[in-house]
């Protein structure tokens, strides 16, 4: 979802990767939907894992739950925590879109990115 909500908002401005430490096969189906709520598609992504995207990079977001990411660098790291609404339901995924939404928006305002 917060690759879904920088990429609608920053398009081009920025280059986005997003990986999880256990991905699943697929995006969950109500991750799509409230996605979809917001006028966004997320139906075509594919979770990754976090070998798949480079080691050093300018911004870190964690979702939450404190886990270490030693894999990855950067010169600005925050941890949201955000829980995973994975298995829940939509009300569910509705409450962490919200709060990645708030979140995307923040990061983007104090890093002054331009919302295309």
């Amino acid at each position: 979802m917060a690759e879904g909500f920088a990429r609608a908002l920053y398009k081009e401005s920025v280059e986005i990767f997003s990986a999880g430490t256990s991905p699943s096969k697929q995006v969950a189906v109500n991750a799509i939907e409230v996605m979809r709520q917001e006028g966004i598609d997320i139906s075509s992504y594919c979770p990754k894992s976090l070998r798949e995207i480079p080691a050093v990079l300018d911004i870190v977001i964690k979702m939450g739950c404190e886990i270490a990411c030693p894999e990855l660098t950067g010169d600005f790291i925050e941890d949201w925590g955000i829980e995973d609404p994975w298995g829940g339901d939509l009300p569910k995924y509705s409450e962490s879109r919200d709060l990645i939404k708030k979140k995307i928006l923040q990061l983007g305002e104090k890093f002054q990115l331009l919302i295309l």
